[in-house]
């Protein structure tokens, strides 16, 4: 993002600004990822665009409208305080391009577990000292996977054909835990039926779901594992850029990091750590200038 040209907008898309970006560091391919965070319910006034921030905004189609809402009467604004809805969670969207030049890779700004814990819990010293505990084989399952999983998405010195490797063993750990937890009954209280019923045997199956992890993430594994033989493939293929398969570039820590980075930017005689929308757009931008002057001297 061009230094003169950073502004950001509640609800507006960067679509233009987008290609000038990717025109001026020769790529034609980038990762889109979203990401979201609490807020602070306020509505604030704009000055540049002349509306109100932090409604939630209504969709056109299944796309926001920007400046929506605007007005000189204060009757509308009135009713809007009274009838509209606030704002409680804030999108965040980003591109990171793929380019040969990983200087260049900077996230574009378009519209959790802590990973430095992961990386600990799971490191090959913790893993070869649970081994020798063998009332930790189920952590050590779980420990496992996480670790497998850095190796496969994160970590920068795996091959290809490792990380496919590591993908689908992640994969199928999963899918065998899944499938031994249902084949199996458990000697707990919880899952003692009072009787024969329907509902007995659906809270019984209601119950495994507590030694398993959640849904959203045992799609996730299989889903990453899936598209990661696809890029591959496509690289193959010479549909895409070898540069894709920097797959290590393309996570959610750039999204985790800039809303890290928007709370410690508070003013100098504030202590407040949380923002609502217009302060964290006011606050994007001043990354976005930091983050455009750290590429180029790179």
């Amino acid at each position: 993002m061009k230094c003169t040209n950073v502004q950001i907008a509640e609800c507006e898309f960067k679509f233009k600004s987008l290609k000038h970006h990717l025109g001026g560091i020769n790529s034609d391919h980038g990762f889109c990822a979203e990401d979201c965070t609490n807020v602070v319910k306020k509505i604030s006034y704009d000055r540049i665009s002349n509306s109100f921030i932090g409604f939630c905004t209504p969709l056109n189609n299944g796309v926001p409208q920007p400046i929506y809402f605007e007005t000189d009467n204060f009757y509308t604004l009135e009713n809007w305080f009274k009838t509209a809805e606030k704002s409680s969670l804030l999108n965040f969207h980003m591109i990171q391009p793929i380019t040969s030049n990983l200087s260049q890779s900077a996230p574009f700004i378009l519209y959790k577990q802590n990973f430095t814990s992961c990386l600990k819990i799971s490191s090959k010293d913790v893993l070869s000292m649970l081994t020798e505990n063998s009332n930790t084989t189920a952590i050590r399952f779980c420990l496992t996977i996480i670790h497998l999983t850095i190796l496969a998405y994160i970590d920068k010195t795996i091959s290809v054909s490792d990380r496919i490797y590591f993908a689908w063993i992640t994969a199928f750990m999963c899918q065998f835990w899944y499938m031994w937890i249902q084949c199996n009954s458990f000697n707990t209280h919880s899952f003692a039926p009072r009787n024969n019923s329907k509902t007995a045997v659906k809270n019984k199956k209601r119950d495994k779901t507590k030694f398993f992890i959640t849904k959203p993430m045992f799609f996730s594994i299989e889903l990453n594992a899936h598209n990661l033989t696809y890029l591959t493939m496509q690289v193959m293929n010479k549909q895409l850029p070898p540069e894709s398969l920097n797959i290590y570039l393309f996570s959610s820590q750039s999204r985790e990091a800039t809303f890290r980075n928007c709370r410690a930017l508070p003013g100098t005689f504030s202590s407040s750590t949380n923002f609502n929308v217009q302060e964290f757009i006011k606050r994007s931008e001043k990354l976005a200038v930091l983050s455009e002057i750290k590429t180029y001297e790179n």
